[in-house]
């Protein structure tokens, strides 16, 4: 759990560092189990897809997990700022307040302003996320163009 104050920063990294630095953990090896492009990636799933990997209890990697969304919080509220190296960069804005339109009725509406959080994916996301891109077009030229063969060679069935 998290004391008075919360974790900082730097007590986050001397939680995970040991853990990561103690395993044969390689996060090359990691993506495939966290990864399940037909849904999406629950809290209990990447607990318990992080623990089999670790070879942790799913009680330990939870509350390691739990730790990091907290300190990631924690960071946020303190500092307005937390950076992770290869991951990216949140941070907290203040919105301006505006003027908006209710839909229904066609009022004007006062927003006050409001902190919002943002994140910027780092470098490694952005290039991941690009090659998803650039997979799914391959993917899609394969498909046609294997249909494609099948579609000329459709009248010689006999």
């Amino acid at each position: 759990m998290i004391g008075n104050g919360g974790l900082r920063v730097s007590e986050l990294t001397l939680v995970v560092v040991p853990l990561t630095l103690a395993s044969n953990f390689q996060p090359e090896k990691a993506a495939p189990l966290l990864a399940d492009p037909e849904r999406l990636m629950t809290k209990k799933e990447m607990v318990k897809a992080i623990s089999e990997h670790m070879g942790l209890t799913q009680q330990t990697t939870k509350d390691i997990v739990q730790m990091t969304f907290d300190s990631i919080v924690e960071t946020l509220v303190m500092d307005g700022r937390i950076e992770l190296r290869n991951f990216g960069v949140f941070e907290v804005k203040k919105r301006a307040p505006r003027k908006a339109r209710n839909p229904r009725t066609g009022d004007n509406v006062h927003v006050p302003p409001k902190y919002v959080v943002t994140f910027k994916p780092g470098k490694e996301m952005e290039a991941r996320v690009r090659q998803m891109e650039i997979d799914d077009m391959q993917r899609e030229q394969r498909q046609k163009d294997s249909g494609q063969g099948r579609e000329s060679g459709a009248g010689d069935h006999r």
